[in-house]
């Protein structure tokens, strides 16, 4: 072999010796754009994310608060009270019973069970974003258990006669001295106490639904400001025990 070619094939240089270089600088600045292009998605998602947990957070605090209304018209009976002591991220809330929104009353006593419905309207806020919610529903009284004339677990007796009259007494019939004014809730459908309609007073009364009687628990709460009555009628023996439903959140008496 010639030296001069040798020397010559020698110092001629590969044209592909630069790819690999080429190559890596190429998939570095691949990877770059890539991790500029999550870096920016993400953030875009985090954005979203957050306007999506405000309008949940808003929504589900208005549509609290329209619930937690209808417990207020429960418990109070008044329509104003609705706007009063607004849960946390609630902004406004009004009840109004009607027709419609624009002609119901927003002020004054529920009238129940009779099919007028009862708008209720809450507007909700979470880092700027906003919820207003409508709900409607017709009010039915709920049954209270304290708040009756008699509310019984089972049933209802008037005893019909006394057999231990006074001397020389020979009519013992007593269910007619028995006056019932107020509400009875029972769950026995046996209505013999009314003896046919006929005993004094006036009563209304509602078949099933009484749940089992918390004892304890009304003891509990009421005992302490309970008021003594004394049953006896002018020093004699004779007992008279009077209980009347219709006062207005008059206070616990035992007997």
């Amino acid at each position: 072999m010639n030296p001069a070619r040798a020397r010559l094939l020698a110092s001629t240089p590969d044209p592909a010796s630069g790819f690999v270089l080429v190559g890596v600088i190429m998939f570095i600045l691949v990877l770059t754009l890539l991790g500029l292009s999550l870096f920016s998605l993400s953030g875009f998602e985090a954005q979203f994310f957050n306007a999506s947990l405000s309008r949940q957070e808003s929504f589900y605090a208005a549509t609290g608060c329209i619930e937690r209304s209808k417990w207020v018209l429960a418990e109070t009976g008044r329509l104003e009270k609705v706007r009063l002591n607004l849960p946390a991220g609630v902004t406004y809330a009004e009840a109004r019973q009607g027709i419609d929104w624009d002609t119901g009353n927003p002020n004054g006593a529920v009238t129940w069970n009779n099919n007028i419905p009862v708008w209720i309207r809450a507007l909700a806020e979470s880092r700027g974003t906003k919820s207003y919610i409508e709900g409607q529903y017709r009010p039915v009284e709920p049954q209270r258990i304290y708040e009756r004339l008699l509310t019984s677990y089972s049933g209802v007796t008037v005893v019909s006669t006394h057999n231990s009259g006074s001397a020389g007494e020979t009519n013992f019939d007593r269910w007619h001295q028995t006056h019932l004014n107020g509400g009875v809730w029972q769950n026995s459908s046996d209505l013999g106490w009314t003896y046919g309609g006929a005993l004094d007073g006036s009563y209304t009364y509602t078949i099933g639904g009484v749940p089992p009687p918390d004892v304890a628990g009304f003891r509990a709460r009421y005992l302490a400001s309970a008021t003594p009555v004394n049953p006896f009628v002018d020093g004699s023996s004779h007992i008279q025990i009077r209980l009347d439903a219709g006062v207005a959140n008059g206070p616990p008496v035992y007997y």
